[in-house]
């Protein structure tokens, strides 16, 4: 497939006229990366009638413009040296304009109607036209959380021609948008809808009827992202989710939010038996659902992010259920949840947990009184690394370990009463996390993680410490990603930088971070 549009923020037109593509084999895609060219794409998309029964795909990720971008770093830099209050205020004001950016008297509702009405004209182009378009993507990373900006209604039945053919559909809300959105009338199909991702995070007491019928009228799903408020306030949830779904096909589901209905969920899983890869991120009311062997049987890569799910990892992990997991990741709450992973599954292969720094460095506990000595006793129970240390030869088929260290997500008091972030992940961490793997295990690579890392020194590499034999691969991942080999020699090892293998498939995911899963 063929890309029409724009890759970066600087094109104003796509590289290769539509003229010169009509009258290839391929089909046509469309894709707009800066909301600034949406009338100079379209505009010329339109221009070019004979094109429109070939378009396929659209994607449009409507982020900040590279104007918008430099006149909040001048705006910011502009408050340097100003009051505390001027600084903020110049801030906010920066930050509550944005949206209505380049026209200040434009309101948001008004800037979105603006870049919506030519993807309107584009969608009833393709339409008119005959075209079966097959993927149609809006994703964003930040204006999702945007106030007033609300599509017009004719977007949506624009949108609503193509549910016949679409294949892929990605579309996120902005706040309260979902509640203006009405389900479709008269009710469409989506009959041949495979991957559907919607964020709904903004949602926040909305009425998802939309999305119910989207859902309720998409059976041959196989992938499925949904994710909505976290909120456990019955006025913040989504409203209007049945879990009333069935999906034969469904083998990738991944969902974040409130559990506001488990007895519900845990009816739709139990109706999913052919998920293979499922991500966890409903928190709940920490009262656990039992799971019968029958929920997700062929599970094999499950990530759990909510710290509060109503499934637990003794429940995943049965041994009675025999699911095929082979691949954990998990946030690093307490030894006892690793402990029902080692005993509970024989056949794990990569175990990764979500974790910050102070994971893995000494805890600083006051111990001159009683109870503050029992403090001490249970927090050195749950320590990450005497907890892995006595866990990870339990994992005797576990050839792949990562670890998060995150430093930007936690906070410290220091001895003035400030607060401040913890050093970064550090040489220091590694070497404590190499100590703890089996000597005599299988464990043939380590990925380690934290953002605000910096890149291991020369000497350090050159001299690495002491590690088992069958170790082969560290990736270190901070502020830059690298890999790297293992060379052993005079009873010495350095770790020699590789080339970074790329994921196999395009589409990402979570499961396609760790190393060896690029290697096979």
């Amino acid at each position: 497939m063929e890309s029409l549009g724009i890759d970066d923020n600087t094109a104003v037109v796509p590289p290769q006229s539509l003229a010169e593509q009509s009258g290839s084999e391929q089909d046509d895609a469309i894709k707009i990366t800066d909301p600034e060219h949406v009338h100079t794409i379209i505009d010329e998309v339109l221009g070019m009638p004979e094109s429109h029964r070939k378009i396929k795909s659209v994607h449009i990720a409507m982020e900040e413009s590279r104007a918008i971008e430099e006149e909040e770093e001048n705006t910011i830099q502009g408050a340097q040296g100003t009051g505390a209050e001027e600084k903020a205020s110049a801030i906010t004001d920066l930050q509550s304009s944005k949206v209505t950016s380049p026209t200040p008297a434009e309101t948001p509702k008004e800037r979105t109607q603006r870049l919506t009405t030519p993807i309107i004209q584009l969608l009833d182009a393709i339409s008119s036209a005959g075209g079966s378009l097959e993927e149609f993507i809006w994703q964003q990373e930040d204006w999702w959380d945007s106030k007033d900006c609300i599509r017009p209604a004719s977007f949506w039945t624009a949108l609503w021609k193509h549910a016949h053919t679409l294949q892929t559909l990605t579309l996120g809300f902005y706040t309260h948008e979902l509640h203006t959105v009405s389900a479709p009338s008269p009710p469409v199909q989506f009959p041949e809808l495979k991957e559907l991702r919607l964020d709904c995070s903004t949602a926040h007491g909305d009425a998802g009827l939309a999305v119910e019928a989207i859902l309720k009228e998409s059976p041959k799903l196989e992938i499925l992202e949904f994710a909505y408020p976290g909120c456990d306030l019955e006025t913040c949830q989504i409203r209007n989710i049945s879990w009333d779904y069935r999906f034969r096909g469904l083998r990738e589901l991944d969902v974040q939010g409130y559990d506001f209905d488990s007895g519900a969920f845990a009816r739709f899983l139990r109706n999913h038996a052919a998920v293979e890869m499922f991500r966890d991120g409903l928190d709940g009311d920490n009262q656990e659902v039992e799971m019968g062997m029958e929920t997700l049987p062929r599970l094999e890569k499950l990530y759990v992010t909510a710290y509060t799910s109503s499934r637990s990892l003794r429940d995943w992990f049965s041994e009675d259920a025999k699911r095929p997991v082979s691949h954990l990741r998990v946030n690093w709450r307490s030894h006892r949840d690793l402990e029902d992973v080692a005993t509970g599954n024989k056949v794990l292969e990569c175990l990764e947990i979500d974790g910050n720094v102070g994971d893995w460095r000494p805890r600083d506990i006051d111990s001159s009184d009683e109870e503050a000595a029992k403090q001490e006793n249970e927090a050195q129970d749950n320590y990450l690394p005497k907890a892995l240390k006595n866990i990870l030869p339990e994992m005797g088929r576990l050839v792949e370990l990562g670890v998060g260290l995150d430093s930007g997500n936690t906070s410290r008091r220091n001895g003035d009463g400030t607060w401040s972030s913890p050093d970064a992940m550090n040489a220091t961490d590694l070497k404590c996390i190499l100590s703890v793997l089996p000597i005599d295990g299988q464990i043939r690579a380590l990925r380690v993680w934290d953002p605000e890392a910096e890149q291991l020194s020369e000497a350090f590499l050159k001299d690495f410490p002491a590690i088992p034999d069958v170790l082969e691969y560290l990736c270190w991942q901070g502020k830059e990603s690298a890999l790297y080999d293992f060379k052993r020699s005079n009873g010495g090892v350095e770790a020699v930088r590789c080339e970074m293998m790329k994921p196999r498939s395009s589409r990402g995911g979570w499961s396609e971070e760790r190393i060896l899963g690029r290697l096979v």
